[in-house]
């Protein structure tokens, strides 16, 4: 992946993170203000990406992984505990890019696919092991 396809795969997951954001929030006078909710745990979690300088592909991998929780989240939000649950989980999203973005430092070329895909399923793995445990102390 050179470099072009990698910013627009980064802007095109950026794009489809903030899309479930929008249609994850409740449409009503407080709209922006639960948007920001929404939001902030992603911008928190890339921002930790950021840190690491790491290449495009694992910041796009990262948006997709996040993204896709948090359309789960608002999908099963009963199950983990709504609002709390999905803050929770940003301690696993954030250990997961910890460990994309030095696995991404230790390569000697680190390829963008690689990194995206380390992004996602680290972030992934990251949030679903917060998620259980979660369920196992709050079921």
């Amino acid at each position: 992946m050179n470099r072009v396809s990698s910013i627009v795969f980064l802007g095109t997951a950026l794009a489809y993170m903030f899309f479930i954001d929008v249609h994850s929030t409740p449409r009503d006078a407080y709209f922006w203000g639960n948007l920001a909710i929404w939001w902030m745990p992603q911008v928190f979690v890339l921002c930790v990406a950021l840190l690491f300088k790491p290449p495009l592909g694992l910041l796009g991998g990262v948006a997709l992984a996040y993204g896709t929780f948090a359309l789960l989240a608002h999908a099963w939000g009963s199950l983990m505990m709504s609002w709390a649950g999905y803050w929770i989980c940003m301690l696993g999203a954030c250990t997961g890019v910890v460990v994309a973005a030095i696995r991404a430092m230790i390569r000697t070329a680190p390829r963008a696919e690689t990194a995206a895909i380390d992004g996602f399923c680290c972030v992934g793995v990251g949030v679903a092991i917060n998620v259980l445990i979660l369920r196992i102390l709050f079921h």
